[in-house]
């Protein structure tokens, strides 16, 4: 899906894949690779471009920043290990957690409350969750970069497709107390369908997967939630065409190091195709 450059949803989202990716607690990002660097070349372009779209700073074993370039930096504070705090100029996500999971995530901006998230859980995962806003006037596209550089540390494979959710709702006036439900359908550790539902849409996400490995399982990426590495996405939603996503991978062991995602949606005798190649790049 196309990389939104919004600073809250980002934010949103990272935290909250942090969070959901652990396989013991939530909050706690242990990978077995770490990413140094996300290159993103657009081979639709005529001329194909790769550019350097992330890079990755590290404390130790725990990451502390994303730098996505033009002074757009994500900033990550933790407690005993577990994800607290995603900032983003003028934005910031708070976590709080009931034991190992995580229950409550709120989004401020310039300091007011913006939204809260709150969780549910079954078993070891988390089954879904609902968002209310507060009401607060905010700059929306920091508010979309906090939210999905939250949602890559629950959520991974789902990050951006919270971040574009929370920008399709932030397209109309959003109104003190409204809110929007997410809930979870899983085939063993991989999320196979995803619906939200709002006072005025329902967006279903329905995955398959491949044999490899996730390579942002338990790391920070939209498709980090799920234990294997996707091999299709399809997005419907009533009133629009469905968007078709396709993975194919290069792989080191059953470590993808390359992804080509490719998109296709028509109507009629509208249509659009899209492809875009991400590497990665990993540090020891």
């Amino acid at each position: 899906m196309k990389k939104i450059n919004f600073s809250i949803v980002t934010l949103l989202l990272v935290a909250m894949t942090l969070v959901f990716a652990s396989c013991t607690k939530d909050g706690v990002y242990k990978p077995k690779k770490k990413i140094s660097k996300i290159y993103e070349t657009n081979l639709t372009d005529p001329t194909p471009e790769r550019v350097l779209a992330e890079t990755w700073t590290w404390n130790g074993k725990l990451l502390s920043k994303v730098d996505y370039g033009d002074d757009d930096v994500v900033t990550f504070t933790y407690e005993k290990n577990q994800l607290t705090a995603v900032y983003s100029e003028g934005a910031r996500t708070e976590l709080t957690y009931d034991g190992k999971f995580i229950d409550n995530m709120k989004v401020y901006y310039d300091g007011e409350l913006y939204m809260t998230s709150t969780f549910q859980h079954e078993k070891n995962l988390v089954s879904g969750y609902t968002v209310e806003y507060a009401g607060t006037d905010a700059n929306k596209a920091q508010v979309a970069r906090v939210i999905e550089n939250t949602f890559r540390f629950i959520a991974p494979e789902v990050a951006r497709a919270q971040a574009e959710t929370y920008v399709s709702s932030a397209s109309s006036n959003i109104k003190a107390n409204s809110k929007y439900t997410v809930s979870f359908t899983y085939d063993g550790k991989n999320v196979i369908e995803q619906t939200t539902v709002s006072e005025n849409y329902k967006v279903v996400y329905q995955y398959t997967y491949t044999e490899y490995n996730n390579p942002f399982y338990g790391l920070i990426s939209k498709l980090e939630f799920s234990k294997n590495a996707p091999a299709s996405l399809v997005i419907k939603q009533d009133g629009m065409p469905d968007y078709n996503y396709s993975y194919t991978y290069k792989v080191d062991g059953k470590v993808p190091t390359q992804a080509i995602e490719e998109l296709h949606w028509s109507v009629g005798a509208m249509s659009h195709n899209e492809k875009i190649q991400t590497d990665y790049e990993f540090v020891d």
